[in-house]
């Protein structure tokens, strides 16, 4: 039984990380005095050329950036008041913020790029400051979001069901009770889509985000699961029915879906101290390394949670549970197929004769000959019936080819990537 640290024990550890964290924030501080300055001067007071290097901040790209400055210039040039060069700039830097928005317009959302912008923007202004506190390196945090249920309405329902679920998904990112909570705190929330059933947040708050991250996620967790989503998919439609059936899920009158979503969250702060920033020779390199682990944490924790989650549904409603992870008859029988594909390219070394161990062609003609031998006994099963030209073309591909095991196990691994993409 493992023993549990002592007090001391637990307060040198805590300043261990502290001036660990505290001898990057250093790293960072020194490196940022080598980025570009800008070229307009900031000054304490709210005039016209300070509200427009504020603007200027909120460009992604400093290339971009560099390209408004120099626009910047030649309006000075030209003799135009202060104020009307703001209005220009804002116009500007609207129409480069457009090119950030995810595709889908229907969500009216940034992209990933635009909120890998924003992080490191909050990280620049915390180590910016003449003193950083350690629980200031935890004021910001990456959540990520996967949206449980989007293929189940667009193969049951439809496409437009869909878009519907992902439109309901993404106001509550935007504007949601969650949100609204975060932000009566002093938090900063900017919510980003990703790419089909994925979004982002970036927080930036006040204070350390440690003490209240775990009550963010369940808060969002439960916003999402009380959305009303029956009219997302109509259950007594004859064309749902059929459908239904083809998957083989019993759906009983009444039934409600519920779209839901799995969530994963990491700090800065946590990420900063176990980022390995050598090698790292600017300032944007070391931030973006330390970015890059914070989204894979993130995403690593989602990932995780989705697994939880879908162990947990079966439990409470098996119906949503069946329709999330919905097969049609073809893939189950694909994945039968993988098994069996598997089960040769492991036979142990006593199911394999002893006389062509040494010989590596005479081990590729064994192999090649059990496949062949699979491929034939499956063309008449009925177990396989509607696989005919799958198996096939199975078939044709290892009577052609002379299969190492490398190759095998290469092939089968395209398989299960075409089966988890159906």
């Amino acid at each position: 039984m493992p023993t549990r640290k002592s007090s001391a024990q637990e307060y040198i550890d805590r300043r261990k990380e502290e001036k660990n964290l505290l001898d990057k924030v250093s790293l960072l501080k020194m490196a940022a005095t080598k980025k570009p300055e800008s070229m307009l001067d900031e000054t304490a007071t709210e005039s016209p050329e300070t509200v427009i290097a504020k603007l200027l901040e909120e460009i992604p790209r400093r290339e971009l950036r560099e390209i408004e400055e120099r626009r910047i210039e030649l309006y000075n040039k030209g003799g135009l008041d202060q104020q009307t060069i703001e209005a220009l700039v804002r116009g500007d830097i609207e129409l480069i913020l457009m090119s950030y928005m995810d595709g889908r317009a229907y969500l009216r959302m940034p992209n990933r790029e635009f909120i890998e912008f924003k992080l490191a923007h909050h990280i620049g202004e915390i180590i910016d400051r003449d003193i950083v506190k350690t629980e200031d390196l935890y004021s910001v945090a990456r959540i990520n979001f996967d949206m449980n249920g989007l293929k189940t309405l667009n193969d049951i329902g439809s496409h437009t069901s869909g878009n519907e679920g992902l439109s309901m998904f993404a106001n509550v990112l935007k504007n949601g009770e969650t949100v609204k909570w975060l932000e009566a705190q002093g938090i900063e929330v900017a919510a980003s889509a990703e790419g089909g059933d994925e979004f982002g947040m970036v927080l930036h708050g006040p204070s350390d985000l440690r003490p209240i991250l775990k009550e963010i996620e369940e808060r969002f967790r439960q916003e999402i699961w009380n959305l009303d989503a029956r009219k997302l998919i109509d259950f007594s439609d004859e064309k749902t029915k059929a459908t239904l059936k083809k998957f083989r899920i019993p759906v009983a009158d009444g039934f409600e879906y519920r779209i839901s979503t799995s969530v994963g969250s990491a700090t800065f702060g946590e990420l900063l101290a176990t980022t390995d920033l050598s090698g790292a020779k600017t300032y944007e390199a070391m931030i973006n390394r330390v970015i890059k682990m914070m989204f894979g944490s993130a995403d690593a924790r989602a990932i995780k949670n989705k697994e939880e989650f879908k162990a947990g549904l079966k439990e409470i409603n098996q119906t949503l549970a069946a329709l999330y992870e919905r097969e049609t008859e073809e893939v189950r029988a694909l994945k039968r197929l993988v098994e069996r594909v598997i089960d040769i390219i492991n036979l142990s070394d006593e199911e394999i004769p002893e006389d062509i161990k040494e010989s590596k062609s005479d081990l590729i003609d064994f192999y090649s000959k059990k496949l062949l031998e699979l491929v034939d006994s499956l063309r008449n099963d009925p177990e396989y019936k509607g696989l005919k030209d799958t198996v096939e073309k199975q078939a044709a591909i290892m009577e052609t080819m002379r299969w190492e095991k490398a190759q095998m196990e290469q092939k089968v691994t395209k398989l299960e990537i075409e089966l988890l993409s159906r």
